[in-house]
């Protein structure tokens, strides 16, 4: 009969060790910071004994469910069906690992709340924790990519220089009668992940702070009809320039900074 996670022996430390081990070092450093700013929504055992986690993601409007199981030897794996996986491995998995490590170190708060940094591990490496207990608590809604405590801090996320969130990518320049291609990227601590769905705030919030004027003037440009748009007339790209003057948040394909000056 196959044990439950609620049986002891569940080594979630071992299972991080090996995914770091064998995981592309950014993504783990983007899993990291995706724990941290609270992208784990719920958490819930089923009825196979295993445990789902739902995984929220700024690429995407979908959400993952990480599967973590023993496998046939006891080792503690976690498996996603996103296709943003290299080598098979993702930061969707880290995000679950991290998160289920600190239900077992019983540091972690309620899904949909930024996380506290990952502690250094206390014991060694591939010796067995305790057992994760899913927490009974209740998901606070669509607090997708929640960067700041609710008391406006910091919740140990950066933002960039000027507290910032956004750039512009420009991906082609039309002409008056064709469309230019544009791209919005978000800031994640460690480097950039597109942003493909239209609840830019969501994301971009900071608190008591709010949000960075020039991230509120971008997301109103560029988020219509309730869709993120992908291509503008060379009106909305004049207004967009006008948001960009003077900053370095308009960047080509490679990631190179365009000077706008007006």
């Amino acid at each position: 009969m196959k044990k439950r996670p609620t049986d002891s022996g569940w080594n979630v430390e071992g299972a991080l060790g090996l995914l770091r081990a064998t995981i592309d070092p950014y993504l783990w450093e983007q899993g990291q910071e995706l724990y941290r700013r609270g992208a784990v929504e719920d958490v819930q055992m089923a009825a196979d004994g295993t445990i789902q986690v739902q995984v929220l993601d700024p690429r995407d409007a979908r959400r993952f469910f990480v599967t973590v199981e023993k496998d046939s030897s006891g080792r503690v794996v976690a498996r996603c069906k996103c296709p943003y996986r290299l080598g098979g491995a993702c930061r969707h998995q880290v995000v679950s690992l991290e998160y289920l490590r600190a239900v077992s170190q019983g540091t972690a708060t309620s899904p949909g709340s930024p996380q506290a940094s990952p502690a250094q591990p206390a014991v060694e490496r591939g010796a067995a924790v305790a057992s994760p207990t899913v927490p009974e608590v209740t998901p606070t809604g669509p607090a997708l990519y929640r960067l700041f405590a609710e008391d406006g801090k910091l919740g140990g996320v950066s933002t960039r220089p000027d507290g910032s969130l956004l750039r512009v990518v420009l991906q082609t320049l039309g002409s008056l009668k064709t469309p230019h291609r544009l791209g919005l990227q978000l800031f994640t601590g460690t480097g950039w992940t597109e942003v493909r769905t239209a609840d830019v705030e969501r994301w971009t919030a900071r608190g008591e702070a709010g949000v960075h004027p020039r991230d509120r003037r971008l997301a109103s440009l560029l988020v219509a009809g309730g869709q993120l748009q992908r291509e503008v007339d060379s009106e909305t790209l004049a207004a967009l320039l006008a948001a960009l003057a003077s900053s370095d948040a308009l960047v080509d394909r490679g990631g190179r900074s365009l000077e706008v000056s007006l």
